[in-house]
C-alpha cells in the first residue's frame, strides 16, 4: 500500500511538472507572438 502511494505520487508530481512545463511555453509563445505584433506596428 505504501509503495502504491508513493508511486501516485510520483505520478501526479510529474503531471504537475509538464502542466507547468506546457504554460511556460504556452506563455513564451503568447510573448512572441505579442512581440510580433507590436514590430508589426510599427513597421506599418
Amino acid at each position: 500500500v505504501r509503495r502504491d502511494a508513493m508511486l501516485k505520487e510520483r505520478v501526479a508530481a510529474s503531471s504537475t511538472q509538464w502542466a507547468q512545463l506546457a504554460n511556460i511555453q504556452a506563455s513564451a509563445a503568447k510573448k512572441s507572438a505579442e512581440a510580433k505584433e507590436i514590430a508589426a506596428k510599427k513597421r506599418a
